[in-house]
């Protein structure tokens, strides 16, 4: 009779022992998780933002570029009206 007391005792105290395990196997995993995702989010939101301004920086010459060819041309322009109207006065 004691015998089987203790078996039915045993594998309650195993169940017990199992999901302490369990537990604090999931409680370092979740502290393993959480401790990796921090330098995983700063990482890839330094990335982003580089991306970002690097997109920004070369719409940036794009656009700047665009404005010297168009004052260049202005200029030239400019330039030749001014030759032109010099050969008349003289």
């Amino acid at each position: 009779m004691e015998d089987s007391v203790a078996n039915i005792k045993q594998p309650s105290t195993s169940t017990c022992c199992r999901s302490k395990f369990e537990y604090f196997r999931s409680r370092e995993l979740l502290k393993f998780i959480s401790h990796a995702a921090i330098p995983l989010m700063i990482g890839v939101i330094t990335l982003s933002i580089a991306i970002h301004q690097q997109n920004v920086a070369q719409s940036n010459r794009d656009i700047d570029a665009a404005q010297a060819a168009k004052l260049r041309s202005q200029d030239l322009e400019q330039g030749r009206l001014q030759h032109e109207e010099d050969k008349k006065i003289t």
